[in-house]
Formats: C-alpha cells, structure tokens, sequence
C-alpha cells in the first residue's frame, strides 16, 4: 500500500502525536486540520449507485497505493486501538488520481509534488531511484535487510543495513579521497539523488552482494 512513498509510517513524533490526539479529542475538527491523503490507482470504475454523474457515488479503485499520507493512515490505525467510537465522528479526505493514460514517470510527478508541500529531506525521495529497489531486491533473496525509507528499521545490523551506511562504505572505497572527505562532512549531500557524486558511487553496476561485503569491510 504504501510502496510508492517516500517514507514508512514514523510512528511516535510530534506531528503524528497531534494528530492522534485531535482523533481523541476533537475527531469533528479533523477533517479541517489535516491535509488529506493522496493515492493512486492503475484504473477506477464506477458502480451503478448515483447514475451516470460522477459527482457522487460509489468508485472501485483497482491497485489503489498511497504516495502522500503514510502518517495520516497510521496515526488513524493507531488511533482506533484506543479512539473507536471517535473515529467514527471523523472525516479524512483522500485525492484518488488514476494512471490510466499517464505519461511514463508521471508516478514520481506526483510523489514529489504532493511531499514537497511538507519537511522532507533529499535522502527520502531515494524511495524514487531504481536501484535502490534493484539492490533491496537482490539482497532479500539472500537473506539481507537493506533500508532506505526513512521510518524504516534494521531488524538485525549483523544481517541488514540502510542506505547511510552503504553510501559511506561507498565513499570511503572509492579511489577519489574527495568521496570520503564528503561523507565525513556531509552526509547529506552523498543521499542527495540527484548529485553526480550520488550516481557515481551508487551506479547500476553495483551489486546487493558486492554492497554487502562493502559495508563488511566498513565495519
């Protein structure tokens, strides 16, 4: 569900805990404080109920994902552990945007644009590069935990690591001192997608394997 966002639900923070406590308290205010959920499908239909207007009705949503909301949807799951009764006074509104027809890439259009709008960092939109799905892929089959959403954990260092740690394993390999200098002043500007500093050390070429026995060595 929750595939093409940038970041995994955070769990326990300052904004989420004020949304979970205006669900307790003020759950009739919701609908006004919060600033909805964005979502995408592979194709909608609509059921006969309401006519042909599509103004109202009843939709069926087909590969319906989230790209902007992960902690608007789990705050309200973890509200209704203890806030049934008032989840039920409250309203959310969710954009349903379907892809049928879209152009190539128009996906990453949406999923930048809507979590623009809120603090992000640069290394959150790493969800968007290819390869860093491509490397979480090919270390899963052997039995390695990669990461790089943020909210996301490593369950177990000896068999796991995230994206921070690989890029500065990266860095400090790479035979250009300027990489390791980088990645001891800023990290940031390594995670930063876009950056040709980025796209050298983390190309296509490298391997789950080989990115594993790099942060091996690191360590």
């Amino acid at each position: 569900l929750f595939e093409p966002n940038i970041r995994s639900f955070l769990g326990d923070g300052e904004v989420n805990n004020q949304i979970i406590a205006t669900l307790a308290g003020k759950p009739e205010e919701f609908w006004y404080l919060n600033n909805g959920i964005t979502a995408i499908c592979t194709q909608f239909t609509k059921t006969a109920f309401g006519g042909d207007t599509r103004q109202a009705g009843t939709f069926i949503f087909q590969g319906l994902q989230i790209v902007n909301g992960a902690q608007t949807v789990g705050s309200i799951a973890k509200a209704s552990e203890k806030y049934t009764g008032n989840l039920a006074r409250a309203f959310a509104m969710i954009k349903v945007i379907s892809l049928e027809g879209s152009p190539l890439g128009f996906t990453d259009v949406v999923t930048v644009a809507t979590n623009r709008q809120n603090r992000v960092e640069e290394k959150d939109f790493l969800a968007l590069d290819p390869n860093q799905t491509r490397l979480k892929n090919e270390l899963h089959s052997k039995g390695i935990q990669y990461v790089f959403r943020s909210g996301e954990a490593v369950v177990d260092k000896a068999k796991g690591f995230d994206a921070q740690e690989i890029m500065i394993a990266l860095a400090c390999a790479d035979s250009n001192v300027a990489a390791a200098v980088l990645a001891k002043r800023n990290i940031g500007l390594l995670l930063d997608r876009k950056s040709s500093i980025y796209t050298s050390l983390f190309s296509p070429a490298l391997t789950g394997e080989a990115a594993w026995r790099l942060v091996e060595k690191s360590r």
